[in-house]
């Protein structure tokens, strides 16, 4: 959840600096990148 929260920060900072970027970028959705990211370690860890 971390990440993706800083990743969004930065997104949202960005787009405030440089106007043109706004088209470009989408927000990722933090809980379902969290939840699929926990379950992929959990599987590639053989939990």
């Amino acid at each position: 959840m971390i990440g993706t929260g800083v990743t969004n920060a930065l997104i949202n900072a960005r787009k405030v600096v440089d106007k043109s970027f706004a088209d470009e970028a989408e927000e990722v959705p933090v809980l379902s990148t969290s939840v699929a990211y926990g379950v992929y370690m959990a599987v590639s860890s053989n939990l």
